[in-house]
């Protein structure tokens, strides 16, 4: 049996889906509809009989009108339920797709940024590696001097103490004095000037100290901070001895070699030549007694004098190479005598 309400199964008198009561076949009762005890019987009349039927005939019509309606009704429900599920279905899924279309955008852009960035990057990098190969050029190229800078500036700091007593004379720097940083020092006499120069013998750099322009303390001139390179000359004058003293002195100087010289040369008052009228080589200037002038070369003159000390006046190592002049001249007349004697060592 069918619900005539939603067309659903009856089931032990009620509708499974509206829950319509229909109550057992005993006793039901039908609109419009006469019970066995309620027909007419036979003896009645056509009229009433005809009025009978038509009303039974209407209500049967209702019945089936009610019927199809209630199935149209629920097929439009059916047609409804359909399209919105299609609806819905069509939501559920649209969204998911947007949602996807959204991320592979969004991840384009992303990887878009992403090769901009590591093309920024690149450039920047390879600028950068560039800039360095320049650099590690530079540095190749000035490695050799970087290393002579850290070898003189380690041989400057970590030297020798030194302390060397020169006397007046001519002195090579790396020869008779390591190369280094000196405090200079002398002691004051009266009328005696005592005089430092260095020379460059590439240039024409040049120093000079008169010792005797500053001021003495306890009695000794001193000068400070005095750097001498290997190659300098030093010329001392003035019958002085000076002390060089030094804390960063270099290790590194030339050895010495004996001079092959031996024979001691008068100096007259006249041009002597080198080579010619005694041999070339290293010597010392002595006079020995008296007050003179000596020239050599094209050196200015020395005047040396013993009548300060009362010693005799030396000045060390000159070199008189062959060709070179020497003569001597004494100062009022007085006796003079001036030898050379050959250095105890000599140079290359």
């Amino acid at each position: 049996m069918r619900c005539h309400i939603c067309d659903g199964q009856v089931v032990n008198g009620r509708c499974r889906d509206c829950g319509m009561y229909y109550p057992a076949e005993e006793g039901r009762y039908y609109l419009n509809e006469m019970r066995e005890n309620e027909k007419p019987v036979k003896s009645s009349s056509p009229e009433k009989v005809n009025e009978l039927n038509k009303k039974v005939n209407l209500s049967e019509q209702y019945k089936e009108q009610k019927k199809q309606s209630d199935k149209e009704e629920k097929k439009r429900k059916e047609a409804y339920r359909k399209l919105s599920g299609d609806k819905k279905s069509g939501k559920s899924v649209m969204l998911p797709t947007l949602l996807i279309l959204v991320s592979l955008v969004l991840a384009l852009i992303r990887a878009v940024e992403k090769h901009q960035e590591n093309f920024a990057v690149s450039e920047i990098l390879e600028s950068e590696t560039q800039e360095a190969v320049e650099n590690v050029n530079i540095y190749e190229e000035n490695q050799v001097d970087f290393d002579y800078l850290e070898d003189y500036l380690d041989d400057m700091e970590q030297g020798d103490i030194t302390e060397i007593v020169l006397e007046s004379g001519e002195y090579i720097v790396g020869c008779q004095v390591p190369e280094g940083t000196y405090r200079i020092s002398a002691e004051q006499i009266e009328d005696r000037e005592v005089y430092l120069m260095i020379k460059d013998p590439e240039g024409e750099d040049m120093e000079e100290w008169y010792l005797t322009d500053t001021y003495p303390e306890d009695g000794i001139y001193r000068i400070e901070d005095i750097e001498l390179h290997d190659g300098e000359k030093l010329y001392i004058s003035g019958n002085q001895m000076m002390i060089f003293y030094s804390e960063n002195a270099s290790y590194d100087v030339q050895e010495s070699m004996e001079n092959p010289l031996t024979e001691t040369v008068v100096v007259e008052e006249r041009v002597q030549i080198a080579g010619e009228d005694f041999p070339a080589g290293w010597y010392d200037v002595q006079l020995i007694k008296g007050k003179a002038d000596f020239w050599y070369g094209d050196q200015e003159g020395l005047r040396m004098d013993t009548q300060i000390t009362e010693t005799p006046d030396i000045y060390r190592n000159i070199y008189l190479e062959d060709g070179m002049k020497v003569f001597m001249k004494p100062s009022e007349g007085a006796e003079s005598e001036v030898l050379l004697t050959p250095s105890e060592v000599i140079y290359e």
